[in-house]
């Protein structure tokens, strides 16, 4: 029974073996790697060849003891092969009904279904346990069976059995790579197939991504030891077949790690700061050839040389009319064509306050080349339409700049001091139109021309009956109306002394026109005072004339 289980296992393993695509969908067998004629002849589909023409070992499974001798439809059961199963219960009754678990070779062999048990238990005190595909194999293999059979001395190394397996194994060439022949090094001792290795690649290549899933072959193909690290070894067809970009036009280095990894030769990814031109804002996601569409060596790093369509096709503002530059840079960011940033302070022209957000197309209606500076060539629709004040009528210089800023065509301040009248005083704070009710050209400077009333109203001192001029500013300032300050010494009789401090209507009781300067017509009352009061005071009255000389020098002079 046991070979039977054997058989069972070993066809399975074969079965799950890769297989090669069918072509048609009518292989009744499912896909397999070999051809139909390794097995059949061309007589027949039923008739088979004598000698198979491929090894059941190949499958990861060889048929040993009764495996060999055993029908393939004994663990093929119909002709679909890779539906047989791998565990010896299978094929097998297992009467030990689950007791003994299901590794049947832990007791059994390939040779006979007889239990076995001691002969591991003797192979395991003897210092060499038969597990994995060991606990198979024929007796044969490792104790020859020429007479008398070697057991005591039979070789436990590796070696000692695999040496030809070693020899001839080219994938890799175990002999040229200088291989230890301590097989388990990389050959597990509990594997049942011989394929399944795992080789520590040394710390100074360690095997990662794409590298992991190679065949040893693939880069070891004659040589091992002393072999280069550098990507290039191996690489340089894929460098010299590359086509975008061309690897070799571009001259780019050696060195396949600058821009590709382990895990896979695409997509690539180039540090493009190592080169002239630094990858910014939108530059980062286009594609290499839509700047290298001529070639990677050599391209030039001028904006224009790949935005020359986006410079001739802009209309707003047009670039080829305006006679822009052709240096992007100086108004377009890597960050995106639109929006764009022109430097208007290269022009001499500033944009400033207001300016500074107008389209281009505002001011450059007509093309960008010999654009006016002057504010009336874009403003001549709000000077012209201008109400308060009309700017026409009031014949305004077209110099918008002396009212209005870049702020904002309103408010408006006008520097009255650039005309015949600069305004001080309480002048600043009143409206235009106070002083221009009727417009603004020839307006008279006369103070009385605004303030006539006042002058005529004024009754203390009234300045009519007074006869004062009407030249304002004799008494008044621009700071206000009142207080008022006439300077006495502008009449024929300054003020000194006492005088100052005395209230005009003091001496003008009647008026102002035609006031008496001597002291008589204001001081008569003092004059004739003097008299009474000597008598009373019991002095000697002096003569009346002297009297009269004394007192008024008394009083009259200084």
């Amino acid at each position: 029974m046991m070979r039977w289980i054997i058989i069972a296992l070993s066809a399975s393993v074969a079965l799950s073996w890769p297989a090669l695509a069918d072509p048609v969908g009518q292989n009744p067998h499912g896909k397999l790697r070999w051809d139909c004629q390794d097995c059949h002849t061309p007589r027949s589909w039923h008739e088979m060849r004598d000698t198979l023409g491929f090894s059941h070992g190949e499958t990861g499974f060889a048929l040993i003891g009764a495996h060999g001798k055993a029908r393939c439809a004994s663990c093929h059961r119909d002709l679909h092969f890779v539906r047989v199963e791998t565990n010896c219960v299978d094929c097998h009754t297992d009467t030990h009904r689950g007791q003994m678990g299901t590794e049947c070779q832990s007791c059994h062999t390939s040779d006979d279904w007889k239990n076995r048990r001691d002969l591991f238990v003797q192979h395991a005190q003897a210092g060499f346990a038969l597990v994995g595909v060991h606990a198979i194999a024929d007796c044969d293999a490792c104790h020859r069976s020429q007479l008398p059979r070697e057991f005591a001395g039979t070789a436990t190394e590796c070696a000692g059995c695999h040496g030809a397996d070693f020899e001839a194994t080219t994938n890799p060439n175990h002999v040229s790579a200088g291989f230890s022949h301590q097989c388990e090094s990389c050959h597990g001792r509990t594997a049942f197939t011989w394929t399944k290795a795992a080789y520590d690649h040394p710390p100074s290549f360690p095997l990662t991504g794409g590298h992991a899933g190679l065949a040893c072959n693939n880069c070891h193909s004659t040589e091992y030891a002393g072999m280069s690290n550098s990507c290039i070894s191996c690489h340089r067809l894929d460098l010299s077949t590359a086509k975008d970009p061309n690897h070799v036009t571009a001259g780019f280095p050696d060195d396949c790690s600058r821009c590709h990894t382990t895990m896979a030769w695409t997509p690539a990814t180039l540090d493009h700061d190592l080169t002239r031109f630094p990858l910014t804002g939108a530059h980062v996601s286009v594609s290499c050839n839509n700047c290298h569409t001529s070639g990677y060596t050599g391209t030039p790093a001028a904006c224009f040389a790949c935005h020359e369509k986006n410079y001739r096709q802009a209309p707003d503002p047009n670039h080829v009319t305006a006679g822009f530059s052709t240096e992007c840079a100086s108004c377009h960011s890597t960050a995106g064509w639109s929006p764009a940033r022109f430097d208007h302070n290269v022009t001499g022209f500033s944009l400033t306050g207001a300016h500074a957000t107008v389209t281009c197309n505002k001011c450059h209606a007509s093309g960008f080349t010999g654009t006016l500076s002057a504010c009336f060539a874009c403003h001549e629709t709000d000077y012209t339409s201008a109400a308060d004040p009309k700017h026409i009528a009031a014949g305004f210089p077209t110099e918008c700049a002396q009212c209005h800023t870049t702020s904002g065509w309103r408010p408006a301040n006008l520097n009255h001091d650039l005309t015949r009248f600069p305004l001080t005083g309480a002048h600043k704070s009143v409206t235009c139109e106070n002083c221009h009710s009727a417009g603004f050209t020839g307006t008279s400077s006369a103070c009385s021309a605004c303030h006539h009333d006042e002058y005529t109203n004024t009754p203390d001192p009234n300045h009519v009956t007074a006869g004062f001029s009407t030249s304002c500013s004799e008494c008044h300032t621009t700071e206000g109306w009142k207080p008022a300050n006439l300077d006495h010494n502008l009449t024929g009789f300054p003020l000194t002394g006492a005088h100052v401090s005395v209230t005009c209507a003091n001496c003008h009781k009647s008026g102002y026109t035609g006031t008496p300067s001597a002291c008589a017509a204001c001081h008569q009352d003092d004059y004739t005072g003097v008299a009474d009061r000597a008598r009373r005071s019991g002095l000697q009255p002096m003569p009346r004339h002297r009297l009269h000389r004394n007192q008024f020098r008394m009083l009259c002079l200084p």
